[in-house]
């Protein structure tokens, strides 16, 4: 018997959703699916604690907009528009809060859920905290050093050499396996980072443009300004005007 026949005829005799039971029991997981209008269909546990609710029922059906801020669901809007066109979306790197206010970096994953003919119906997605995944995932293990450094150090003026140091390696050798792993290099990963960091700081404080630039590890105001309108497609400042309130910033995932 053919390998993938095994498997259909092994999964085919298994209820709706047992494929899911294990993560049901890792409160740090956290897993959801949506159908096509961004509704919920599915949420384990730790999502359903995570949104404030008792029962996945009370999410079914809603939307991010229903449990997030307008920033952080702009946000999950569009990742989910490209998930919805086909296209995976692997280990993304965020900061949120968690549900007791603090600050964690988190890394999401969507994929397109397709149906017996292949047309996308919806997407499935996994939050983790990005610390437990660095001692756990195979795709961070081998760059925990360096992942680490990001998150800890991305005010720092941190260069691919240093990064590179971190493995024993090359910085082309680095680079190289960086982007194998993470489909981007580690220098627009960076970028990436201290984008997030700085959303926070805008949605959150009321902090000098200029202050934000530099306590999140861009060279000055202008540079973050050209980096951030890359990234958001607006200004810090019409992004502050938007979405600033000084309030929590929300739920991470979506």
């Amino acid at each position: 018997m053919e390998a993938h026949e095994l498997k259909q005829r092994f999964m085919a005799r298994l209820p709706p959703g047992a494929g899911f039971a294990l993560l049901d029991q890792l409160p740090d997981v956290f897993l959801f699916a949506k159908d096509r209008t961004r509704r919920f269909v599915l949420g384990n546990p730790a999502l359903v604690r995570l949104f404030g609710c008792r029962r996945e029922e009370e999410i079914i059906g809603r939307r991010d907009e229903d449990f997030s801020p307008a920033h952080l669901c702009e946000r999950f809007a569009a990742d989910d528009a490209r998930v919805l066109a086909g296209h995976a979306l692997v280990d993304q790197v965020e900061l949120g809060r968690n549900p007791d206010a603090t600050i964690a970096w988190y890394s999401t994953t969507k994929l397109p859920l397709r149906d017996h003919a292949g047309a996308v119906i919806g997407l499935v997605g996994i939050t983790r905290d990005l610390q437990a995944m660095s001692s756990t995932s195979h795709r961070f293990l081998a760059m925990a050093p360096v992942i680490e450094a990001m998150m800890a150090d991305y005010a720092k003026p941190l260069t691919m050499t240093e990064l590179a140091r971190l493995l024993g390696l090359s910085v082309s050798q680095f680079e190289r396996s960086f982007r194998k792993r993470f489909g981007v290099t580690p220098l627009r990963y960076l970028i990436g980072v201290r984008i997030g960091a700085a959303c926070e700081l805008l949605t959150t404080t009321g902090l000098p443009l200029s202050t934000i630039a530099l306590e999140t590890g861009f060279y000055d105001q202008s540079h973050f300004s050209h980096q951030f309108v890359k990234r958001k497609g607006m200004t810090p400042s019409r992004y502050r005007g938007r979405y600033g309130g000084g309030g929590s910033g929300g739920q991470t995932v979506g």
